[in-house]
């Protein structure tokens, strides 16, 4: 399976796994309910850029990935928490063992910008873009 099809596939994992949860404004208070459990209605991911540098193996000089972005989408169809998601990922960061060799593929949350619903009857849910670094380790 190639490298790309198992970051595609752990990231996907990631987000099924996940718990995301509505947050309710009362007007004087905002809270987040934590017993109810809100799915994505859009899940996009995607290569966004790659470099390449100098790898030495053996005697030989080759290139490999120095560096590979990614890009996680998430939309909502109301206003949700995503702390627990970020926080489950940061605690233990996702990795992939690669069948084809002995290579361990890592991913790490770089940055995210949020768009959040305007409070008052805005059918307009949370909006979240990820990106997310990718080290795929020595082989």
């Amino acid at each position: 399976m190639s490298h790309k099809t198992l970051i595609y596939n752990k990231v996907i994992e990631q987000v099924q796994a996940a718990s995301f949860h509505p947050v309710q404004d009362s007007g004087r208070a905002l809270s987040v309910d934590e017993d109810t459990n809100v799915s994505p209605g859009t899940i996009l991911v995607g290569e966004e850029a790659k470099t390449f540098g100098d790898s030495r193996r053996s005697d030989r000089l080759r290139q490999s990935i120095s560096s590979w972005d990614w890009v996680l989408v998430l939309k909502f169809n109301r206003e949700v928490s995503l702390e627990a998601f970020e926080d489950a990922w940061i605690a233990d960061v996702p990795k992939v063992k690669s069948t084809e060799d002995t290579r361990v593929i890592f991913l790490y949350l770089e940055s995210v910008e949020y768009i959040h619903p305007e409070r008052k009857n805005d059918p307009k849910g949370t909006y979240a873009r990820y990106r997310i670094r990718v080290e795929i380790g020595p082989q």
